[in-house]
C-alpha cells in the first residue's frame, strides 16, 4: 500500500467507470424488451381504450408513415387516454411500435384483430 492513504483504500469503490449502477441507461435491446412486455400486459388487460390506441399507432407504422409527436398527441386523445401511468405505458408502446417495419407492423394488426393469433412473440 505505499501511495495509497489509509483512508481512500478504506473508502472503497463507490462507482464504476459508468458511474453507479441505478444510473447506467439501458441497452437497445432491454428497452425492447420491456417494452414489448408492456404491450403484452396492454393485450391481457384488455382495455379498450389502450388497445385503440395500440391498434392506431401500428395502423400509422403499417402504412409507412412517421410516428411523430403531433401524430402520437392526437391518437393519445382520441382513444381518450388520461392518466400519467397510462401515458408512460404508451411510451413503451411507441417505442415497440416504432422499431417495426410497415410488414411486420401489418402483420401484427393481424394479429391483433384476431384474438386466437394474438401471441406478439410472433407479431415480429
Amino acid at each position: 500500500m505505499a501511495g495509497i492513504k489509509k483512508e481512500v483504500f478504506e473508502m472503497g469503490i463507490k462507482h464504476g467507470i459508468l458511474g453507479p449502477k441505478r444510473n447506467s441507461p439501458a441497452t437497445y435491446g432491454q428497452e425492447i424488451d420491456r417494452s414489448k412486455n408492456v404491450l403484452e400486459g396492454i393485450l391481457k388487460e384488455k382495455n379498450k381504450q389502450q388497445m385503440k390506441y395500440v391498434l392506431s399507432v401500428a395502423e400509422l407504422k403499417a402504412k409507412g408513415e412517421d410516428l411523430s409527436i403531433v401524430k402520437l398527441k392526437k391518437l393519445f386523445d382520441k382513444a381518450m387516454l388520461k392518466g400519467e401511468v397510462t401515458l408512460k405505458k404508451m411510451r413503451f408502446v411507441n417505442f415497440y411500435l416504432n422499431s417495426f417495419m410497415p410488414e411486420q407492423a401489418k402483420r401484427f394488426i393481424e394479429k391483433f384483430e384476431n384474438p386466437e393469433r394474438r401471441n406478439i412473440n410472433n407479431a415480429a
